[in-house]
């Protein structure tokens, strides 16, 4: 699964929505590892991205980062690639996560959308 995936706002939902489910103690527990592991890809991902824009991005004259009218990042022209590609290089990087069973989860409902968010977590 790539991190691009984990960090995506609508997978924490879903996943929260699936941790919140009655299911079997087996799979509570290793939805929960999965939660445990997945907030700390995504602080690590936060953490990268955070590192990668402030040191591509453009300062005033006292070396603090410059932020446009919506707080965003002002990035230096001749870094924009470089930014662009780094950022596509950490939503990129694989992770693995534990797989539960779709017999373990059988009694939990979730919606088709919610599961084609899920489904790299789920094995036959």
């Amino acid at each position: 699964m790539k991190v691009g995936k984990i960090v995506n706002p609508e997978f924490h939902k879903a996943l929260m929505k699936l941790s919140n489910q009655d299911m079997p103690i087996e799979a509570a527990k290793k939805i929960l590892l999965t939660l445990r592991k997945v907030k700390d890809i995504t602080e690590k991902y936060h953490k990268e991205r955070i590192k990668l824009l402030t040191d591509n991005s453009e300062k005033d004259d006292k070396g603090e980062v410059k932020l446009d009218d919506q707080e965003n990042f002002i990035i230096e022209k001749d870094k924009q690639v470089a930014v662009n590609e780094g950022l596509v290089k950490l939503m990129n990087k694989g992770v693995k996560l534990e797989k539960i069973s779709v017999k373990e989860l059988e009694e939990v409902r979730l919606s088709a959308q919610e599961f084609s968010l899920l489904e790299d977590l789920v094995s036959k």
